[in-house]
């Protein structure tokens, strides 16, 4: 029994689903091609090819960003964290590699990106605060904006269409 082509394109989804979640949960560990690909029930070269199609970015891409993104969301909340062991703590060789992608990223050395967020107490980046209670929504934003992009750009349905008018002269 073999599966419909719609079934496939689910299936293959679906699995990577498994290793994008898979990720999510291990970003604090080293992750490499064969653990990832193992989760979503791949063999690592087909994993490979086939997330590359469906997320648009390499694994490494991939992996490299979410952490990064983990990164300053931590860098966001939590002042007294030391950056270089962030970095050793999110798989980063050094200070300086993460450093460089980082900036790369953001456009910001990651003390310039702490410096740079407001005070927690500060009534930026809070939709409500009532008694002390705060909901903060920038780091919601940080995290989910790429996320959204390729959304975007694997569901949007574009048409252009070009429509003829015509012009209609009244001689007298």
């Amino acid at each position: 029994m073999s599966l419909g082509e719609n079934e496939l394109e689910k299936d293959y989804i679906r699995r990577i689903n498994l290793a994008l979640n898979f990720i999510d949960n291990h970003l604090d560990s080293e992750l490499s091609l064969e653990k990832i690909a193992q989760a979503a029930f791949y063999s690592p070269f087909h994993f490979h090819r086939i997330f590359k199609a469906i997320i648009g970015e390499t694994l490494h891409a991939y992996i490299v960003r979410q952490r990064i993104e983990k990164m300053a969301s931590v860098l966001m909340h939590r002042k007294e964290i030391n950056i270089t062991s962030l970095s050793l703590q999110y798989g980063f060789s050094s200070n300086s590699s993460f450093t460089k992608a980082f900036k790369k990223f953001y456009g910001l050395s990651p003390s310039q990106f702490r410096n740079q967020i407001p005070d927690r107490h500060s009534k930026i980046q809070k939709v409500k605060s009532k008694n002390g209670q705060e909901r903060l929504i920038f780091e919601k934003y940080i995290c989910n904006i790429n996320d959204h992009l390729s959304w975007i750009k694997m569901n949007a349905n574009i048409e252009i269409k070009e429509l003829v008018s015509k012009l209609f002269l009244n001689v007298l």
